[in-house]
This record gives structure tokens, C-alpha cells and sequence, in this order.
């Protein structure tokens, strides 16, 4: 607001500020590594990060050169609260300076895969539909068990130079949150390790790995209906090189069977995806089928 004075000049009106009854919290993070390190609560924490990092072999210390690209690094400080507002946990991480990194020297491919909200919808509703339990769990420093295929050379960490060798530079070994190919690093490790256990990653979402047994009851329930319990495996279950058509082949005498079969598969591709083609094909002549449908 504004009030005009006798000269005719427009001067600002004092506003008054309103006051909270209860003011939240100052923050309380430091803003460098130095006033951290002189907080003995957050001097544990970044000890423990130092410590957790070297356990892991995310480094090995070596000389430094010229020809080595040495990213920078920096801490990160955040304070877990509680509910109520009071402090849980002081956290401290080590964030490398990925915009440092260049490109085919220090890192080729970034990409990684993120989960389709559609898989997510198909999974929960499966679980809904058939009482499946949902676990859910969450990876400690997830991106750290990430191993490196690139180079990556990095700055001791601040506050926690090697005395011995304080000139060295860290040669990364394993994936440091801030680097460009972190994700990626993580999700190859993921997933060369579910691979290792016998899942198979989909061909419609990478981020979905799907675990095969051969004890699925309904199919070899049906198998054992339609007396094919010794019938050999195949990717396609349809052949590619004869179409089928409509009135191709005698007319069938009785088609209930068929029909049976067709629906019972058709419950089946609500988990089995891959064969929804083949079904939804195959249920198209379930009006005028013949020996050859």
C-alpha cells in the first residue's frame, strides 16, 4: 500500500508482518564440510558414509595424472525428523559432481529403464484378483552396489584426505550417487542378479523380471484335460506360416470342448501376456470352427 504525501510524492505504507505463535525451526544442515565437521553429530555421520563407501570398494586411491578427467565431489546434509519435529537421524551422503563428467571419456550410456504404470496397474490387480501377498523393500544405498564399466576418476573427499597419500585421486569402482551412469550401473546389477536366480527379464517392460515355475497348477491341470501333459515347449505358440481362415478345413462335430479350452486360456493370458495373441486369434472362430482351428 501506498499514501500520497502534501507534495503530491506516493511513499509506501509500513506493513506489519504477522507473526506465527509457534515459529517453525531454523534449519539446522550446514552448508560446507568445514561446519560440519565441527558438529560432532555430523561428524559422525559423514564418518559413517566415509565408512560405509570404503567397505563397499567404492575406491581405490592412485596416483594422479594429466590425462585424468578428476571430477569434484561435495557433501550433502539433510536431518531425518521424527513426526513430532524432533531430529531422528543426522544423514550425510558424498554426491559426486556428475556435470563434471564427459561424455565417452568418463561415462557412453545413462540410460536406465523406469517401471511402466501400466506393469504396476496389471501387478496389482493380479494381486487383487487372486489374494497374492505384495512385499515391498528398499535397498540401502542402492546405487552404490553398482559396478562401473567406464573409468571414472574423482577428488578425495572433503575433510577425509588420505594423509599417506593426500596427492591421490579416487579411482571409482563402484557407482557414486551424482554420477551420470549411477542408474544404469545400479539397474545392470539388478538385473544380472535376478537373471542369475532364473527370472527372465519381459520384453514389453525391462524394469518387469517375472520368475517361472514349473509347478503352476492351471496349466498342468489343462494340460492333463487335453492330454497334451508331454507336449513339447515352444516360444510361439502359433505357426507363422500357415494363416489361419475362416473356412479352412471340415466344419467340427463337436466344438465343446474347443470352446472350453479357448476360455480356460483366456483366464490363463490375464498372467501368461505372451500367449494373449495366439487366444485372442483362436477365439475368433469359436462361431464356425473347423479341424484346422
Amino acid at each position: 500500500m501506498v499514501t500520497r504525501s502534501q507534495h503530491n510524492i506516493f511513499k509506501p505504507k509500513q506493513l506489519h508482518h504477522a507473526i506465527t505463535k509457534h515459529p517453525l525451526p531454523e534449519p539446522i544442515e550446514p552448508t560446507c564440510s568445514s561446519q560440519a565437521l565441527k558438529d560432532p553429530r555430523w561428524r559422525v555421520a559423514m564418518s559413517d558414509e566415509i565408512n560405509a563407501l570404503l567397505k563397499n570398494g567404492t575406491w581405490v586411491l592412485v596416483p594422479a595424472t594429466d590425462s585424468h578427467n578428476i571430477i569434484e565431489c561435495k557433501w550433502v546434509f539433510c536431518s531425518k525428523r521424527n513426526p513430532d519435529g524432533t531430529i531422528a537421524r543426522y544423514k550425510a551422503r558424498l554426491v559426486a559432481k556428475g556435470f563434471h563428467q564427459r561424455p565417452g571419456l568418463d561415462f557412453q550410456e545413462t540410460f536406465s529403464p523406469i517401471i511402466k504404470p501400466t506393469t504396476i496397474r496389471l501387478i496389482l490387480s493380479l494381486a487383487l484378483s487372486y489374494r497374492w501377498k505384495i512385499r515391498q523393500l528398499d535397498v540401502n544405498n542402492a546405487f552404490l552396489h553398482g559396478t562401473l564399466g567406464e573409468e571414472v576418476f574423482m577428488q578425495q573427499p572433503p575433510g577425509f584426505v588420505d594423509s599417506t597419500y593426500p596427492s591421490h585421486v579416487c579411482k571409482l569402482q563402484k557407482a557414486i550417487y551424482g554420477l551420470k551412469q549411477a542408474p544404469r550401473a545400479w539397474y545392470t546389477e539388478l538385473k544380472n542378479f535376478l537373471l542369475s536366480y532364473g527370472f527372465e527379464n519381459s520384453q514389453s517392460d525391462t524394469s518387469l523380471f517375472i520368475y517361472k515355475s514349473t509347478n503352476h497348477k492351471y496349466i498342468c491341470d489343462l494340460l492333463t484335460k487335453t492330454n497334451l501333459a508331454g507336449a513339447k515347449e515352444v516360444t510361439t505358440p502359433l505357426s507363422t506360416s500357415q494363416p489361419l481362415c475362416l473356412n479352412d478345413g471340415s466344419p467340427l462335430s463337436d466344438a465343446t470342448q474347443y470352446r472350453q479350452v479357448i476360455g480356460r486360456l483366456q483366464y490363463l493370458a490375464l498372467t501368461r501376456p505372451d500367449i494373449s495373441f495366439t487366444v485372442n486369434k483362436l477365439a475368433q472362430f469359436m462361431h464356425q470352427l473347423t479341424e484346422t482351428h
